[in-house]
Parts: C-alpha cells; sequence; structure tokens
C-alpha cells in the first residue's frame, strides 16, 4: 500500500473538515437547496458546510455499492477474451487539433480530417473504440449531437462523448437506444462532471447532474482536475486532500439529487509551471498524489475512484518523449497502486488536445507488446517439446532453429513492426532505429490501414431514426431544422 494507517487517518480527518468548515461552492439554487435540507448550512464565505453525517450517508452508499460488487465477481463465471482489441479508446478524450506530419506541425481540425481518423479507427482491425472528434464547426448546444451523428455513419466504434451542454443528454441516450435497442441506454453518454476547482460544483456540472436525473439516467462521473501550485497548494498532502474533498463533495451533491445514483470518481490531478501557462501529468508527483487519493477512497470510503495519469503526455511532438510519457504515466501510476506494468497511449499529444495518427501506431505497437507479455501460456505435449528437447540434443551440433517444431510455432511470437529487435543499422539512407524512420514507417502504415476502410453497413431505418434526432435537437436547442 501506498499509505501507512496514520497517512490514511490524517487525510480522512483533514478531508472531512475541509467540507464541515470550508464548504462547498454550489453555483446551483435547486442543488443547494436540496443540500440545505440534508442539513448543509451557508457559511461566512457563502459555501455550503457540509457535515460530516452527511458526508457519511453518501459513503454508507458507496461502501454497500462496492460490496455488492464483489458478491457479484464471486458468482460470475470470468472467461479470458484474447480476441479483444489491443487499444479500446483511441483518442480518447477527443482532439480538436491535428498533427500534419508532413507539415511537422499541429493545424486546425477540419471535418475532412475528423473523418479521416474515424474512418482509420474503423479500418484498424487493432482498435476497439474510437473518440470523436472535435472540429468545431457547428454550434456548441448541439455540437455533441451532431458529432456523434456524422461519426456513427463513418464508423460503428464510435465511444460515448460529452454532454457539452446538458440539454443534450436526453438526445444522447436516445442515440444509444436507436443503435442499441436498450432503453435508457448509456452507450453514447460519457464525459464527467467536473468539479471546478477550488472545490466549486459549477453551473455545467451541477446542470448536468439534474438533466440526467430527469433523463432516468443516473450515473454519474465526479472528477477532480485541480492544478497542482495554481487551485490547490503545491505540497503532496495539500494537493491530496485538496483533490479528494472536491471528489467528495461532489459526490455528496450528486447523491442528494439523487440517493440511487451510481457514483464514480475520477482523479486527474496535473501539475503547473512557475509560470502557470503549461500543465502536465507526467510526473512523479502527479502519479503519487493521484494515486494517494484513489487509496484513501478505496480504504475509508468504498472505492469507486478511477485514476487519470495516463490520459495524454504534455509534448506536442510525435516519437520518443510522446512514447516515454505514455509510458512512464500509467506504469509510475500502476506500481504505486500494485497493479501490473501497462502502456498509456491513445494517439494524443499536448495533453489530449492534438491527435496524431503517426503516434497512435506508435502507440498501438507498445501497447500490443505489454499485451502479450500477459498472454497466457498454453502447456500441453507439443509447447513442452519433449521430443523435440531430446531429439536435438542427441544430435550433437544440431540447432533449434532448423527444426520443423521450431517454424511450425515461429508465428506464435511478438514480432514489432517499428521498434526492431536487431541492432539498427547506422548507414545508408534509412537508419531502422532513427526515429523519424520509425515515424515514417508509422505514417505509412496508418495510411495503409487507411486505404482499406469500408463504410459501416447501417440498416436504413437507423440512419433515418438518427437523422431525426439531430432535427429535432436542431429545432429544440436552436430553433432551426439547418
Amino acid at each position: 500500500m501506498l499509505l501507512n494507517v496514520n497517512q490514511v487517518d490524517r487525510f480522512e480527518t483533514e478531508t472531512l473538515n475541509l467540507l464541515a468548515d470550508v464548504g462547498l461552492g454550489v453555483k446551483n439554487e435547486e442543488i443547494a437547496g436540496l443540500l440545505q435540507k440534508q442539513g448543509c448550512k451557508y457559511g461566512a464565505n457563502g459555501r455550503l458546510r457540509i457535515p460530516r453525517e452527511v458526508a457519511m450517508e453518501v459513503i454508507g452508499s458507496q461502501k454497500l455499492r462496492t460490496k455488492k460488487g464483489k458478491q457479484e465477481m464471486i458468482t460470475e463465471d470470468r472467461v479470458t477474451d484474447d480476441s479483444r482489441p489491443v487499444l479500446t479508446d483511441a483518442f480518447n478524450p477527443g482532439p480538436t487539433r491535428y498533427f500534419d506530419f508532413e507539415r511537422g506541425q499541429s493545424v486546425e481540425l477540419t471535418p475532412e480530417i475528423a473523418d479521416n481518423m474515424l474512418r482509420l479507427a474503423e479500418a484498424t482491425p487493432e482498435i476497439g473504440g474510437v473518440h470523436c472528434w472535435w472540429p468545431n464547426t457547428t454550434e456548441p448546444e448541439i455540437e455533441s449531437i451532431v458529432n456523434l451523428v456524422r461519426s456513427l455513419k463513418l464508423t460503428r466504434k464510435v465511444m460515448g462523448l460529452d454532454a457539452i451542454h446538458p440539454k443534450q443528454v436526453k438526445y444522447l441516450v436516445e442515440i444509444g437506444e436507436i443503435v442499441t435497442g436498450e432503453s435508457r441506454s448509456l452507450r453514447y453518454l460519457g464525459g464527467s462532471q467536473c468539479m471546478t476547482p477550488p472545490l466549486i460544483l459549477g453551473d455545467r456540472a451541477a446542470e448536468e447532474i439534474l438533466e440526467r436525473r430527469d433523463c432516468g439516467v443516473p450515473s454519474y462521473f465526479v472528477a477532480t482536475m485541480t492544478m497542482v501550485g495554481i487551485s490547490s497548494p503545491i505540497t503532496l498532502p495539500g494537493a491530496v486532500v485538496a483533490g479528494a474533498a472536491e471528489i467528495l463533495g461532489g459526490m455528496v451533491a450528486a447523491h442528494t439529487v439523487c440517493p440511487e445514483a451510481e457514483i464514480t470518481g475520477g482523479a486527474f490531478v496535473v501539475c503547473a509551471n512557475l509560470i502557470g501557462d503549461k500543465m502536465t501529468m507526467t510526473t512523479p508527483e502527479m502519479a503519487w498524489i493521484n494515486a494517494a487519493i484513489r487509496e484513501l477512497f478505496q480504504r475509508r470510503w468504498g472505492g469507486h475512484v478511477i485514476t487519470g495519469t495516463q490520459y495524454s503526455p504534455c509534448t506536442g511532438l510525435p516519437g520518443l518523449q510522446a512514447t516515454y510519457e505514455n509510458y512512464f504515466m500509467a506504469s509510475a501510476v500502476n506500481q504505486l497502486e500494485g497493479r501490473p506494468p501497462m502502456y498509456a497511449g491513445k494517439g494524443l499529444l499536448a495533453n489530449g488536445s492534438v491527435g496524431c495518427p503517426e503516434q497512435l501506431i506508435l502507440d498501438i505497437e507498445a501497447r500490443s507488446a505489454f499485451r502479450n507479455l500477459h498472454k497466457p501460456v498454453v502447456l500441453n505435449k507439443d509447447s513442452l517439446a519433449l521430443n523435440v528437447l531430446r531429439e536435438v540434443i542427441s544430435d550433437e551440433g544440431r540447432t533449434f532453429m532448423d527444426h520443423e517444431h521450431t517454424l511450425q510455432h515461429w508465428g506464435e511470437r511478438w514480432i514489432p513492426r517499428l521498434f526492431h529487435w536487431d541492432q539498427p543499422s547506422m548507414s545508408g539512407s534509412k537508419r531502422m532505429g532513427d526515429e523519424q524512420h520509425i515515424l515514417s514507417q508509422a505514417h505509412q502504415i496508418w495510411q495503409e490501414n487507411l486505404s482499406r476502410y469500408k463504410a459501416p453497413d447501417w440498416p436504413e431505418e437507423t440512419i433515418r431514426s438518427l437523422d431525426d434526432v439531430e432535427q429535432r435537437a436542431r429545432r429544440e436547442l436552436l430553433g432551426t431544422s439547418r
């Protein structure tokens, strides 16, 4: 474990004290009124103070949910699925710019580029899910709806996305119902009710909490994205208390609105530079803070908090720096949390704002290596190869290289396409281990993948229903059909 008992005790005490003494800033009258009915009172600073007993109510609910989940896991028949994709969330949570490899810089995102990246995901078998890109070419009131409908026409692999405006929630749910046939589907309703640091439930997050309740989809993701040194203390313990209080305070608000809701928290703490104009998650301190917040919730408050250290590299260029950051971010927090090592890359750069297909191909290769690290080993007569051992050992001077058993099983090994095993060539024009050559190969691979794209074969009724949702959203949210 990362924290000792005394540290957990202190973090628990100080977080609850912060909510009780300083309180939560609530920018919504309805939620503020509901919290007051639960026993919260305004302090002189204009914040709602959350008594310990109010916080403990949601904590008790989270503990019951954890207990129920453990019981379900005991009775569940788990089967390892080796056919699952290498990357289930490419480009998540959705870039707003594109890295143009030939120009060597990020450029404004156009609908044509965004469409091609979705086609790339559809044509790449290693990708199981892809996030919509955000070209920002339509009104923000309907952007998520238009973006999702457009993306679904290009690929079946589209993931859920944020309701940028809370009124979009019901339309994203309806799109999920059309595609899945399931009532109140959450298939395409992603996003979070992210807190506004320091310790504020802002207008948008509060409105979405209410909108989800009214739409009958009480599923909440309360995240902290506090910036250490700007909106939280620069010290590790201070940042843990600030981040934990934001998550717990948001959970209290969501639980008060909808007691039966499923609530998950997220620790996405970032670090600012001294000037305050850049941020990064790629530091040992950020991994520690996020892991400590998660552990506090696990050991005292029912769990249900994920860490977001693997969000995106901060570098704006594909290649070695981005690959290092992707590896360090995920492996650092997993080591602190006692989980197996992994690789986090999703094809993103610049803290998630830039999408890069060359980096995506690098990330798929690195993820594939880790995937094979945990590949189950089949133990049988053929894999033990005892007869082969006896045969080759008995024939002095012979090796296994020319044995038919080796040739038959050679294809079972993981063979990299980009990161070569052999010593990179140091002569000639290609220089196999050179970073630029590797990126050039990645560029070629994704373009070859894209050339094999085939559009999804949706039923005509599905397409008509999706178009109808978009038209109704335009009329309600914009007052126009186009």
